[in-house]
């Protein structure tokens, strides 16, 4: 299972505030070679703030400053280290709604990136969001395959910047696994009812999980046509007899392996996952480049395109589908 890497902290923007503040009080604008700001009051309550567009101490910054020249509201800050934030800022902090992108690096003939698209409280990623890792060919501009790229994504509930209960996706190929369960503080599959689909074998596990490896539970194995054609009863690792079944549990079971695994079947979920990544990183890299969208009616689109995170849908439509199940 992929790492999950730490955000950067804040960098600081140093610039004359003196100088700035004498100009806006004079002009209502500031203006030098690398720096831009005005007064803006756009938000629901008309307070005054700055809109600013800076370029100091190797930071690309596009968005709002409070009073105090905090990063406020929704903004576009590009770190020293090649970091990339596009989200909602509270007094300097991440907040609300946001998209983080890594530094890409190179692995052989591929390119590794790793996001994170959702909620934020205090800097960390916390509630709810999508992580995804996404492997492409080196050479080829990002999000410009689907065929041709590889990934692992989790989808779901998120506590202090990690898994908590979710479904994990990895493509690999025309070869993918979804698992839909909990996990534990160093996010291996670990709880009870949770699901493991692998389309490779065509089985699904459910039942235990522990460090990773499935305990206790079943395995449905799938004909070539989706149905169930035999369940198997595992206890500490180790395969049940027949006799020991409950045929009456099995009948059940059946049925819910086989429309578990038509819930998997009957979406392009990796398909929604790549594309929601593809059009909000589009967006942010073709209009967060101007002040002007920060003082338009696409100032909108930009709070529209940060919270598209909830149109990925699959970790909601299993939990409705377990919901109705239990």
């Amino acid at each position: 299972m992929s790492k999950i890497t730490k955000p950067q902290s804040n960098d600081d923007i140093l610039f004359d505030k003196k100088k700035i503040y004498e100009s806006l009080e004079k002009n209502g604008i500031f203006k030098d070679d690398k720096n831009s700001f005005k007064y803006w009051s756009g938000d629901e309550d008309n307070e005054v703030m700055y809109i600013a567009k800076i370029k100091e101490n190797d930071v690309n910054f596009l968005g709002i400053l409070n009073l105090d020249f905090e990063r406020e509201g929704y903004c576009l800050n590009k770190y020293k280290n090649g970091d990339i934030y596009f989200g909602y800022y509270s007094k300097n902090k991440r907040d609300k709604h946001g998209l983080y992108q890594f530094k890409s690096e190179i692995l052989d003939e591929e390119k590794l990136t790793e996001f994170y698209y959702g909620l934020w409280n205090n800097d960390i990623r916390d509630n709810h969001g999508v992580f995804l890792w996404l492997r492409e060919p080196k050479n080829k501009k990002m999000f410009s395959n689907f065929d041709e790229s590889n990934f692992q994504a989790y989808v779901g509930l998120v506590k202090n910047d990690n898994f908590s209960k979710g479904t994990y996706l990895s493509k690999e190929g025309d070869e993918y696994h979804v698992y839909h369960g909990t996990f534990n503080e160093d996010r291996e599959k670990e709880g009870e009812k949770c699901f493991l689909y692998s389309a490779t074998l065509e089985q699904c596990f459910f039942g235990k999980f522990k460090n990773d490896e499935f305990v206790e539970g079943y395995v449905a194995l799938y004909d070539n046509e989706g149905n169930v054609k035999d369940i198997l009863k595992y206890k500490d690792g180790k395969k049940i007899s027949e006799e020991e079944i409950d045929k009456e549990e099995v009948k059940k079971l059946a049925e819910i392996f086989f429309n578990f695994r038509n819930i998997i079947m009957n979406k392009d979920y990796f398909g929604e996952i790549y594309n929601g990544f593809k059009k909000i990183v589009e967006f942010r890299d073709k209009k967060m480049d101007k002040l002007k969208i920060l003082n338009s009616n696409e100032y909108l689109d930009i709070l529209t395109n940060c919270i598209n995170y909830n149109k990925m849908s699959i970790f909601n439509d299993i939990e409705n589908f377990v919901d109705y199940e239990e």
